[in-house]
C-alpha cells in the first residue's frame, strides 16, 4: 500500500511551468517595492472550525488555502526591476534656427552639449523650441526607419530616423493644413497614429485626420500636408451634446476597431467616433469632472486588450469606464510629486498588456495596470544627465507589430542660462519589463502538486492521511527555503519613493531559516484522536513556517525618510 502510494506521487511531480501557471491564475506579478506582505489567508481563516467535522472535504479547504498561501510567497519572490529607463539611447534635437542641424545626440550626452552648440550659433529658437505633442509609428513602409509626428503650437513636423538611433531629420514641416485655402494649425493639443497610420490631430476646437503615408516612404522630396487632409470636424460647441463641436479639447485615443476617442475638458465629456471621424457616442461626465478636488481631465488610453477607457486628471486621480463608458473604478494616485508637477499623459504599453506609463510635467512613471495608485518606480532621468530643469510635454510609446521593447519617446524642452528662449528636445528609451528574483526556480519540478497533497475521496481520514498530507505539505515549503538564495535591499529617494538598490547573494548573518527543523508537534500522534484542535496545531506549524518565509521576501531599507538634512516644513 505504500509503495503503491510513493509510485502515485512520482508520476505526479509538479513541472517548472505547472506550479507557474497556478501562480499566474492566482495572483499578478505586480508586487511594488516598500509593500508590506501579507498572507491571504489568516490562520482563523485556514483552521478547520470547532463546529466542523475532519472530513476530507474539511481538511482539504484547510490544506487549500495553505497551498494558496504557498503560490502567494512563491510569487512574492519576484519583483520587478525599478532601475530603469532600461536603455537610454538619447536624444534628438537641432542646434539651427531651421530644419538643418537635427541630429542623435547619444546617451553620453547632456543638456551641456548642446547649450554649448546654441551658445556659439548664438541661437533663441530652434526647430523643436516650445514643443507641446508627439506620438511615433515604425514606419511599415521601411523596416530600418522610424517616423515621428511631433508638433509645436501651430507647426507640424515629421521625423525620420533610423532604428539605429544614429541619425534623424525634418522631412515635414507645416504650418498649414491646407494650401489652397491657406487654413493654419491654430493650437495643436495632441497627435495620435491610428491603426492605418492616419494622424489624428486635435488643434484649438478642430479634430483633422491627416494621411501621412507619403511622409512615410523613404521619399525625402515629399514635404507638403495639403494634399494629405482627409477629414475635419469641429468648431466651436455650445456643449457636449454637440456631436461634431468641441469646447476644449485636450487629448485623443485609439481604440479597438480603429474608433477614435476625444476627450473634452471644458465640456466635461469624451466623444467617441469611428475612424473617419463619423460620430458614435457621447458619454458627459460633468459631475464626476467637477469634483476632482480642483483638478482638470488632461489625458485619455485606451486599454488594448479590455478596450476600456482611462482618463488621467492633472492633480493625480484616473476613472476608468467600460469601451461604452459604464463607470468602473477611480484610482487616487500615491505618487510623491513636488508641489509644482502636474500629471499630463496616460500611455499603455505596446509590448506588455499589464504596463501603463504616466507622465508628469517633470518624471515618468512606471506602473502596473491592476495597481494604478503606485508605482513600479519613476524614470531616473538625472543619472541619464537628463537636467531635472527639463519640462516633459508628451509621451508616445512606439505603434510597432513586432517588438522586444517598448520604444517610449518623451518630448520636453529646458531653458539654459545664455540662450533666450526655450530648446526642445526628444528623449528615446528602450523600455521592457526586468524581473528580480530570490530564488533559484529549478526548485519547481521537485513540488508536490496540491492534488498528490489532498486527501482523497477514497481514503479514510485517519492519523496516517493526514499525515502523509501534512508531510508533503511540509517537503515544498522546505525545498522552497532551501532555494532561498538572494535579499532585496532597497532605499529611499529624495521624494521618499521606495527604490530597489541591488539584489545580494544572503549571508550566514541573515535571516535564512537554514536551522529550522521540523517540530515533532507536526505530525498527529498514532495515539490521538484526529479531532480539529489536533489537526489545527498541524495547520499552524506550517502556517508560522510560512509567516517566516514570507519575511525573506521582504526588501531590506537601508534608510529613512525623510532625510535627517531635509527640512519637512515647520508650523
Amino acid at each position: 500500500m505504500i509503495n503503491s502510494d510513493e509510485s502515485a506521487v512520482s508520476t505526479a511531480i509538479m513541472s517548472t511551468t505547472g506550479i507557474d501557471v497556478e501562480i499566474s491564475n492566482a495572483f499578478n506579478l505586480d508586487r511594488y517595492a516598500g509593500d508590506t506582505l501579507t498572507l491571504p489567508y489568516e490562520f482563523n481563516e485556514v483552521r478547520i472550525k470547532s463546529n466542523e467535522m475532519c472530513i476530507a472535504d474539511n481538511v482539504n479547504a484547510a490544506l487549500t488555502k495553505l497551498h494558496h498561501n504557498f503560490l502567494y510567497i512563491n510569487a512574492q519572490t519576484k519583483l520587478a526591476d525599478n532601475n530603469f529607463p532600461k536603455l537610454y539611447k538619447g536624444f534628438m534635437a537641432s542646434t539651427s534656427g531651421n530644419a538643418g542641424g537635427f541630429s542623435w545626440y547619444p546617451a553620453i550626452s547632456s543638456a551641456a552639449d548642446i547649450k554649448t552648440q546654441l551658445v556659439d550659433g548664438g541661437l533663441t529658437r530652434t526647430p523643436l523650441s516650445g514643443i507641446v505633442a508627439g506620438d511615433f509609428v515604425k514606419t511599415p513602409y521601411t523596416p530600418t526607419e522610424y517616423f515621428g509626428a511631433v508638433a509645436l503650437s501651430g507647426t507640424l513636423l515629421g521625423i525620420r530616423a533610423n532604428t539605429d538611433d544614429t541619425t534623424a531629420n525634418i522631412n515635414l514641416r507645416k504650418t498649414k493644413i491646407e494650401d489652397t485655402s491657406g487654413l493654419t494649425f491654430t493650437d495643436i493639443k495632441s497627435v495620435r497614429f491610428n491603426l492605418d497610420y492616419d494622424l489624428i490631430v486635435v488643434d484649438d476646437n478642430r479634430i483633422h485626420k491627416l494621411d501621412l503615408h507619403p511622409a512615410l516612404t523613404s521619399n525625402r522630396a515629399i514635404s507638403g500636408i495639403g494634399q494629405f487632409l482627409l477629414n475635419t470636424i469641429g468648431g466651436k460647441s455650445r456643449d457636449i451634446y454637440d456631436k461634431d463641436k468641441f469646447n476644449t479639447p485636450v487629448d485623443v485615443a485609439i481604440g479597438q476597431d480603429n474608433e477614435i476617442y476625444i476627450l473634452d475638458q471644458a465640456d466635461y465629456g469624451i466623444k467617441r467616433y469611428d475612424k473617419d471621424l463619423n460620430w458614435i457616442q457621447t458619454t458627459a461626465r460633468k459631475n464626476e469632472y467637477t469634483a476632482l478636488s480642483g483638478g482638470k481631465v488632461v489625458s485619455l488610453d485606451i486599454d488594448p486588450v479590455t478596450n476600456y477607457v482611462y482618463v488621467l486628471t492633472d492633480n493625480g486621480i484616473i476613472m476608468e469606464y467600460t469601451g461604452d463608458f459604464e463607470y468602473k473604478n477611480k484610482f487616487v494616485l500615491e505618487d510623491p510629486v513636488a508641489t509644482t508637477e502636474k500629471y499630463k499623459q496616460i500611455r499603455f504599453s505596446e509590448k506588455d498588456a499589464t504596463v501603463v506609463y504616466v507622465m508628469t510635467t517633470n518624471n515618468l512613471y512606471k506602473k502596473f495596470k491592476t495597481r494604478l495608485t503606485r508605482s513600479i518606480g519613476v524614470f531616473r532621468l538625472s543619472d541619464n544627465n537628463i537636467t531635472s530643469s527639463e519640462s516633459l510635454s508628451f509621451c508616445s510609446v512606439m505603434q510597432t507589430t513586432t517588438s522586444k521593447y517598448d520604444y517610449v519617446f518623451l518630448g520636453g524642452n529646458t531653458t539654459h542660462d545664455g540662450i533666450n528662449g526655450q530648446v526642445g528636445k526628444l528623449y528615446k528609451f528602450d523600455e521592457t519589463i526586468s524581473y528580480k528574483s530570490l530564488i533559484n526556480d529549478v526548485y519547481k519540478r521537485d513540488l508536490q502538486p496540491l492534488s498528490g497533497i489532498k486527501i482523497k475521496s477514497s481514503e479514510y481520514v485517519t492519523d496516517f492521511t493526514v499525515n502523509k498530507s501534512l508531510n508533503k505539505m511540509m517537503f515544498n515549503h522546505l525545498i522552497l527555503r532551501d532555494n532561498f538564495s538572494m535579499k532585496y535591499t532597497a532605499a529611499y529617494d529624495g521624494m521618499g519613493r521606495v527604490q530597489l538598490s541591488s539584489v545580494d547573494y544572503l549571508l550566514d548573518s541573515d535571516n535564512t531559516l537554514s536551522t529550522y527543523t521540523i517540530p515533532q508537534g507536526l505530525y498527529v500522534g498514532i495515539n490521538e484522536p484526529v479531532f480539529a484542535d489536533n489537526i489545527n496545531k498541524s495547520f499552524k506549524i506550517i502556517y508560522n513556517l510560512q509567516e517566516r518565509l514570507l519575511t525573506m521576501c521582504a526588501e531590506k531599507i537601508t534608510n529613512k525618510f525623510p532625510y535627517a538634512s531635509q527640512c519637512i516644513g515647520l508650523k
